[in-house]
């Protein structure tokens, strides 16, 4: 018999059947859960017996079942609990993709139009992983199931987090990018309607713990400073929130180190005014379902994204004056 080494596992697939006029008929479309019935001697937190839940391209064919690397799994279940795997989350989210909550109560959208702009982007931990890896190959790369960056686990089960929307979109089985179906879905639907979905912990940027508020992962809440945009009218200019510049709100814990050696980290401390990255100022959320702060614009921002301190907002302006916006030829 083949013995299974290292961090391997082998996995009894749990393909959905079709009994039609008493003949069994396989299901073209597969499950990507199973069955463990075989650990390699490295494996670390999986067992024989646990039912895992694997990655859409995971593993490959071994006789009638799969062998695959413990990295390749993202949930398990044991003693009828579900469990995330290191880096992952199980994270119920804050509300459905249709639902539109606001003071007075609920209402439901049409979210096939922009689903992104839809997208929930907080729920509550329900379930923690045993530990967060950051494992570097020689090369100085992530290696396997790694985070980009060597941090803390800072997270615990009750707390409400915010996290990316593209993290939301690929994990439902949405390309968001194409507007197609994916199978590499990464999520459970309770018999009440709710979604309990795997997150990436390096995708979490902020956590709120009754009136505490967590940065994540080295991030910072910054909002923006007003700018005035060009306007047909001399005396008049609009008012619009600056991506480049903006107060540091809440800043996280430091990373401790970067895959990338280039990624440095400005210094910088909760109240100063600092200067923002091309491309680095995104909301922590879409305007149309604000829910960490129902007034406030925030972006949310690692220290690498952040150029350099600005002593005042009038310099502020001043170098925006300086560094007019490229227009597109017509």
């Amino acid at each position: 018999m083949d013995k299974i080494i290292g961090n391997r596992i082998v996995v009894k697939r749990d393909n959905a059947e079709l009994i039609k006029n008493g003949i069994i008929l396989p299901n073209t479309s597969k499950k990507y859960c199973g069955t463990i019935i075989e650990c390699g001697d490295k494996c670390s937190i999986l067992k024989a017996g646990d039912k895992v839940y694997f990655s859409q391209h995971a593993g490959s064919d071994y006789g009638d079942s799969m062998i695959m690397t413990e990295a390749d799994v993202y949930a398990y279940v044991r003693d009828e609990i579900r469990k995330p795997m290191p880096n992952w989350l199980l994270v119920r989210l804050g509300r459905k993709p249709d639902e539109y909550i606001f003071k007075g109560g609920k209402l439901f959208v049409d979210h096939t139009y922009n689903p992104t702009h839809h997208a929930s982007v907080y729920g509550v931990v329900e379930q923690m992983p045993e530990k967060i890896i950051y494992k570097l190959s020689k090369s100085g790369e992530a290696k396997g199931n790694s985070m980009q960056w060597d941090t803390d686990l800072e997270v615990e089960v009750g707390d409400t987090v915010w996290f990316s929307f593209t993290e939301v979109m690929y994990n439902l089985g949405v390309d968001f990018d194409k507007g197609n179906k994916m199978d590499d879905k990464k999520y459970f639907r309770e018999d009440n309607g709710d979604i309990v979905m795997c997150v990436d912990y390096s995708q979490c940027f902020v956590a709120k713990r009754g009136d505490e508020i967590i940065c994540l992962n080295g991030y910072c809440l910054i909002e923006p400073i007003l700018e005035y945009s060009d306007s047909v009218l001399e005396d008049w200019k609009e008012p619009v929130q600056s991506k480049n510049f903006g107060y540091v709100r809440c800043k996280g814990k430091p990373v401790r180190e970067y895959e990338s050696k280039t990624w440095v980290d400005a210094d910088v401390e909760v109240g100063d005014l600092v200067m923002i990255s091309r491309g680095w100022a995104l909301q922590l959320e879409h305007p149309l379902h604000r829910s960490f702060d129902n007034q406030t614009t925030l972006y949310k921002v690692q220290p690498r994204g952040i150029i350099a301190s600005v002593p005042d907002e009038e310099t502020a302006h001043s170098i925006n004056v300086k560094q007019p916006k490229q227009r597109k030829k017509v």
